[in-house]
């Protein structure tokens, strides 16, 4: 199996990575029977990935959309929820179980034409305690938080930091991914064609990351 990774924003790739967002990124004519886009699908346009996504995978092809999160206790949660909605009201709170929510629960393959959706998974997990230092570092690293500017993200780390310390200094979290996945349908075949079989050759995969 050969593997093909696409990152967005990693100048320092090595070979086997190429540097470019999903949506302007060429195949060259190159096919996959795999497409994983891990906690990174919801950086582009959802309608032009899916086209791309097509565009690139063998009939019967998968595509697999992974994202992860984290579920905090209740009395911690919602201290947490005080501080975003003083600092940051307009993000997802990170700590928040999105089962309980309409996120999990939309299908990003509904009524697309191109592929069969084969439904959502959930995977569980409890996490390495964290202190609050290493839970508002983490609070960076996610895009919409990133998009917040220095000052009020600052804000939002000291708020979510205190609430942390006055509930005794450590974050108790269980962790999740869930995935949705898809299976890209035959497209109807020209006169003359005949169906390809991915079992008479190589199988290749691409990771958009």
């Amino acid at each position: 199996m050969s593997l093909t990774s696409v990152w967005p924003r990693l100048p320092e790739a090595t070979t086997c990575r190429e540097v470019a967002s999903f949506e302007s990124w060429e195949s060259a004519g190159r096919t996959y029977d795999l497409l994983t886009a891990g906690h990174s699908w919801h950086w582009g346009d959802p309608v032009i990935g899916l086209r791309k996504a097509a565009s690139i995978l063998v009939p019967g092809g998968m595509l697999a959309l992974f994202w992860n999160y984290h579920v905090l206790e209740e009395a911690l949660l919602a201290a947490v929820e005080d501080a975003y909605r003083a600092h940051a009201p307009e993000l997802t709170i990170v700590g928040r179980d999105p089962s309980t929510s309409d996120a999990q629960d939309n299908d990003p393959f509904e009524s697309n034409s191109d592929f069969s959706s084969l439904g959502s998974r959930t995977y569980r997990w409890p996490r390495t305690p964290m202190d609050a230092g290493e839970w508002t570092s983490m609070l960076a690293t996610f895009s919409d938080h990133a998009r917040l500017g220095t000052g009020r993200l600052r804000d939002l780390q000291l708020a979510v930091r205190a609430a942390i310390d006055q509930s005794g200094g450590v974050v108790r979290s269980q962790c999740g991914t869930y995935t949705w996945l898809a299976r890209r349908l035959e497209a109807p075949l020209a006169h003359g064609d005949r169906p390809s079989s991915m079992s008479a050759r190589s199988r290749r995969s691409l990771a958009a990351a």
